[in-house]
């Protein structure tokens, strides 16, 4: 690990997965007739990217 960590990267990562989140979540289930499987089906390829950075 690093001795100090890097702020900058860590502030756009999260930037992006609340951006993520907005995207796939919310807009995604307003835009189109609400399926519970669509949104649980989102937030879980979601989940997988976010774990990706890991």
């Amino acid at each position: 690990m690093l001795g100090r960590p890097k702020l900058g990267a860590t502030v756009v990562f999260y930037l992006f997965y609340v951006a993520g989140v907005v995207w796939f979540i919310l807009v995604s289930s307003l835009d189109k007739e609400w399926h519970l499987n669509s949104v649980f089906l989102q937030s879980g390829l979601l989940g997988a990217l976010a774990k990706g950075t890991y």
